[in-house]
């Protein structure tokens, strides 16, 4: 598989561009929010791939990590992998590049979020209102938007 071959749609460029950022500008970028953002599964097959190598790298600030990752990523997906990592990534110098690449990690972390609201949503629907399973959806529905506004606005 190879950057060419992927599927175009709008979930794939930015998986793709968050781990090639990753790949590139990882060390640079807030771990606490990089672990997040590929802390759930990408729609992606190839990408998938790469992304569980990521996040299974065990730190990502020593030198050294993104080999390991890469060398990592099950095969037929490891080309795809190193691809990733030696494709320029689009901005134009390298402080723009980790801003970049944090606001892709809030994007992911913004999806998982809108994906986890939509679940509760549905489940919200099913449970007696004055439940305690009730208050608990809606309580935590409440805390879900209270984070997507924190993120939106960071």
């Amino acid at each position: 598989m190879t950057l060419a071959s992927l599927p175009r749609s709008p979930d794939m460029a930015v998986e793709r561009d968050a781990l090639m950022g990753a790949l590139q500008y990882g060390h640079q970028v807030d771990q606490a929010l990089l672990d997040r953002a590929l802390g759930a599964p990408f729609r992606t097959t190839g990408l998938e791939a790469v992304r569980e190598a990521v996040a299974g790298a065990p730190d990502r600030t020593r030198a050294g990590w993104v080999t390991e990752a890469v060398n990592s990523v099950r095969e037929p997906y490891r080309s795809l992998a190193g691809e990733l990592l030696m494709t320029p990534f689009p901005a134009r110098d390298e402080e723009r590049a980790v801003a970049t690449v944090a606001d892709l990690a809030r994007r992911l972390v913004l999806r998982q979020l809108e994906n986890e609201k939509q679940e509760l949503l549905g489940a919200v629907q099913r449970v007696p209102a004055d439940s305690d399973g009730g208050r608990a959806l809606r309580m935590r529905l409440r805390d879900i938007d209270a984070e997507r506004q924190r993120l939106a606005e960071s």
